[in-house]
């Protein structure tokens, strides 16, 4: 499938900043960073701020018509940090029940940086039951939505227009109980690229090879769901859903272009000193 050519921008080099051509650890290249593993019987309540780059957690959970929701520490199968925990939630018995979880961002996504994490879901409810997670503005809009809808085939993302209305994207990557790596990255203006990484390899997606752009770039939190996503008893655990491994970083492409425009700098501040 197509996808977007990433657009650089130059950057310039002076003396000061020679020193930044040591070798620079994966982790002084992280801009936002959680897991499972730094959490222990604290999460989900009273909503800590563990991890570095986010703000603290905040929580929605309902169950109008009765039934179950809520959040728990444990072991998905596929995405669990060291510790041996992935982030859960639940949300059954009921129509209506939903299970929400908030995490701001300490500053919001800019171009050329990428959010990331892992998802893995279970059986769905085919009873208007959706799992996924929904990128967001400091007013709670919707910007980007990727999710799965119960008795669907696809997993589905939606682009949005305005704050009422959204494009939907069917990606054609079918239902995956297996784990999934999801990542977002701000483009220039409002263009945007999404890759979703199953075991049989990575779809890419943007706004280029969809046509839509979207409507705003003012992404500030992420928000992962399920809406009545294991309603039917019978499902048990294996309506769960799990997160793990949030992530802000800078697009690779860019992390490149500034090493080489360093090493570029020093070989011409040498010459200029011979």
């Amino acid at each position: 499938m197509k996808t977007l050519q990433k657009m650089l921008l130059p950057v310039g080099i002076g003396c000061a900043t020679l020193a930044a051509l040591a070798p620079m650890s994966s982790s002084a290249q992280v801009i936002a960073s959680d897991n499972a593993g730094n959490y222990s019987g604290n999460w989900p309540s009273p909503g800590p701020n563990n991890g570095s780059g986010f703000g603290a957690w905040s929580f929605n959970n309902s169950t109008p018509n009765g039934g179950f929701s809520g959040q728990f520490l444990g072991a998905s199968g596929n995405i669990n940090s060291g510790s041996g925990n992935a982030f859960g939630f639940y949300a059954n018995g009921a129509a209506s029940a939903q299970s929400q979880a908030i995490r701001s961002f300490s500053q919001t996504l800019t171009s050329y940086q990428t959010f990331s994490l892992q998802m893995q879901n279970g059986n769905v409810t085919d009873n208007g039951g959706q799992v996924g997670f929904a990128l967001r503005d400091s007013s709670q809009n919707n910007i980007f939505q990727f999710s799965f809808l119960g008795g669907g085939a696809n997993y589905q993302l939606n682009i949005g227009q305005s704050p009422s209305s959204s494009v939907q994207v069917n990606t054609g990557v079918g239902f995956n109980s297996g784990p999934l790596t999801l990542s977002f990255t701000e483009l220039a203006g409002n263009a945007w690229s999404f890759s979703l990484t199953t075991g049989s390899g990575t779809t890419t997606f943007s706004s280029s090879s969809t046509g839509d752009s979207l409507y705003e770039n003012d992404i500030s939190q992420v928000e992962l769901f399920s809406l009545n996503g294991g309603s039917s008893r019978t499902l048990g655990d294996n309506g769960n859903l799990y997160y793990n491994n949030l992530e802000i970083v800078p697009e690779p492409a860019t992390v490149s272009l500034l090493g080489t425009s360093l090493l570029a700098g020093l070989l011409i501040y040498r010459r200029r000193r011979q």
